[in-house]
């Protein structure tokens, strides 16, 4: 997205080259997450900012992101109580 509002969708571009080449700083990229990218998770019911995690993401052909059950206390609580 360039800094005045307009969007540039790659789907409808046959060249992206001279995309790539026209892009400045200030350009707002959107971009699939890749292996290793820093994500942010905040776990309800808590909406504070101070709750908030950072996790490497690993890229995997599933459909969710897998979290270390260490940083899911009460999840792990609950699951211990059900067994």
């Amino acid at each position: 997205m360039r800094p005045d509002g307009v969007k540039i969708r790659l789907d409808f571009v046959e060249d992206r080259s001279i995309i790539a080449d026209s892009l400045e700083v200030g350009y707002l990229v959107e971009r699939h997450l890749s292996d290793g990218d820093i994500v942010l998770f905040n776990r309800q019911p808590s909406l504070h900012q101070m709750s908030i995690m950072a996790h490497h993401f690993p890229c995997a052909t599933w459909k969710n992101f897998p979290i270390t059950p260490s940083v899911c206390p009460h999840t792990m609580q609950i699951l211990m109580v059900m067994k």
